[in-house]
This record gives structure tokens, sequence and C-alpha cells, in this order.
């Protein structure tokens, strides 16, 4: 192999097809021809690639059939045959999980202020994990993000749906809140890394539970993940998880806006006051160092063990030792 790798001089579209494998069999995530072009990790701009042209490349590239295999029309790694059989196994594990997220959702969705709720990580590409937990992305009306995080928050351990040691599988991670005048995301790329294909690909698989009109603006603000993944295209739930409110229902929470907002913000800077003096030592500790953890007005995102370094470096080796270069490397 390591012969094979040194003599070949593979296209960008065959580095293209190979990197998005590579980036994919880090989550043991196999793909189909279409979801490989739908993902595809590339920054060569001119003529886009069809699914067409995937699946000929996939048909004829020796390049690639000494390091691609297939099966059930899916595409993964020489190797990693068994990874067929989990895609399965975790798509039943992610239906179960969906259908309690719907649930939970449909709770902080009549919270005042929440605009906009979504599965994202690994439950949103339907490949979780039977004992993980539920990552929620939420999306709340400019100035009252320390309000949503306290109700949402509270509502989980009400319920002991918050996630602790020995107590994590189908528990939901509130660790990231946005306002929606904080939209686009791009300033919260991995530090040192051009690109983020990890950040890219976490926007790309959000699912919108529920959406009071915000995903459309969400996605817009984040077209810069197209000059990475440039034929990803906005997230459609199907109709059976998408959560609306009732009018009623819908009165009652405008009700609600309209009586703090009579306030005029000293609800939001109670709460923001008391949930600073509790935040974990970590969480402070790690406060707008980096990417992973920020903590302001507009953004609340508690991502303590970040794994994107980790991700990246993997997908960086990875590239190499199957005989391509990462399209743009870490910088110090």
């Amino acid at each position: 192999m390591t012969g094979l790798m040194s003599t070949e001089t593979p296209s960008h579209f065959e580095c293209a097809i190979l990197r998005t494998l590579i980036f994919f069999d880090i989550f043991e995530y196999p793909l189909t021809d279409f979801e490989i072009w739908k993902f595809l990790i590339s920054t060569e701009r001119g003529e886009p690639y069809t699914v067409l042209m995937i699946r000929d490349c996939l048909a004829s590239s020796p390049f690639l059939a000494a390091r691609i295999s297939s099966g059930e029309g899916l595409f993964y790694l020489v190797g990693r045959d068994l990874l067929r059989a989990r895609r399965q196994g975790r798509m039943i594990y992610s239906y179960r999980k969906y259908i309690r997220a719907k649930r939970f959702v449909s709770l902080l969705a009549h919270i005042p202020f929440v605009r906009m709720v979504c599965v994202c990580n690994t439950l949103g590409l339907n490949v979780a994990r039977d004992e993980s937990d539920i990552d929620l992305f939420i999306v709340v009306s400019a100035r009252h993000v320390w309000t949503v995080r306290f109700f949402c928050t509270s509502l989980a351990h009400i319920l002991n749906l918050r996630p602790r040691k020995g107590h994590e599988r189908d528990t939901f991670c509130l660790s990231f809140f946005i306002s929606d005048c904080a939209l686009d995301l791009s300033s919260l790329q991995l530090d040192g890394w051009d690109p983020d294909v990890y950040l890219a690909s976490w926007v790309a698989w959000c699912v919108p539970l529920y959406d009071d009109g915000v995903y459309d603006q969400f996605f817009l603000k984040n077209a810069w993940i197209t000059d990475i993944l440039p034929n990803v295209f906005p997230c459609e739930p199907i109709p059976r998880r998408r959560i609306t409110l009732s009018p009623i229902m819908h009165g009652i929470k405008h009700a609600g806006e309209i009586f703090s907002r009579c306030f005029g913000g000293a609800i939001e800077r109670i709460l923001r006051s008391l949930q600073l003096r509790i935040l974990p030592i970590a969480i402070r500790n790690r406060a707008n160092v980096g990417t992973g953890v920020v903590v302001s007005d507009t953004v609340l995102k508690f991502h303590i063990a970040d794994r994107r370094q980790e991700i990246s470096e993997r997908f960086e080796q990875r590239c190499e030792e199957l005989g391509i270069r990462n399209q743009k490397t870490p910088y110090s």
C-alpha cells in the first residue's frame, strides 16, 4: 500500500471523496453515494460535482478502489465492513431518542422566547449510541438567553433529565444557547484549524424539531459552511418530528413574552447574575479561552470536553495515512 500511495497522483475529486469517507469513519458512519455527494468535503471551485459523477468515480477509480469497500449500498474504508451493521443498529437507537427528544422539546417550545430547538451532533446524523445523551441546540430571542437557559435547565432538573455520571442514557445536554442576533457561528471555529470541518458539519447536522421561523435565517447566516461542504442544503425534518404550537398555546407564550418585557430586562439581569454565581469552576476557568466554552449575553456554549481538536487531528492523520493531504493544514 505504501508503494501504491507514493506513485499515485489522485485528482482533487478523488481526494474529496476519500476525505469525506475518512471524516465520517471517525463517527463510524458509512455513507451512501448520495450522502457522499451531500457531505462532500471540498474547497475546489468550478463546476459542481453531481451524484452521477460520484458514482462513476467510485466505480472507475483505482485509487479509491484500493482504499474503499462497499456493500448494501454503503461505502466505507477498507477493513471497516462492520460499520454496515453498526449503522443499522444506531439508527434504531436514534429512532428511540427522537421520540424522547420530541416529547421534551414539546415542553421547551412553550417557554417564552424559545425560537428554535434542534437536535444536533450524532443524533442529528442518526448515528447516536445507545448509552449517549441527547444534545440540543437552542436559539432564543435577543436579550433573553440567560432567562431561557434558566427555565430550560430547571425543567430538565425537575424531570430528572439532566445528564450526570452514571445517568447519561437518553438524558438531555443543554449546553448550547444562542441569541437570534448571533446566528452566525463562524467566530466559533476551532482555533488553529482552517477549515473547521467539524463545526461546518455540525451546522449541517442540526435538525430543527421546533422552529419559530428562524432556521432559514440560521442556515443563511452560516452560508460559510458551503466553502467546506459545497453541496449541503438546509435540513427538512420529516413531518412527524416537527413540533408546532396550537394557536391558544402560541398566544399564551406570546403573552408571557410581553409580561417579561414589561420588566425592562430586570428578569434577564437577575437570572444572569444567579447563574454566573453557580457556574461550575471548570466552566469559569475555561470561559472565553478559545471557542469551547463561551459565556456572553448572546452565546452560552459550555463544551468543556470540546472534541474538535482530537477529531481534527485524527482526520488529518488518517488522510495522510491513506495517501492524501488535508485541504488546509493546522497552523501555529
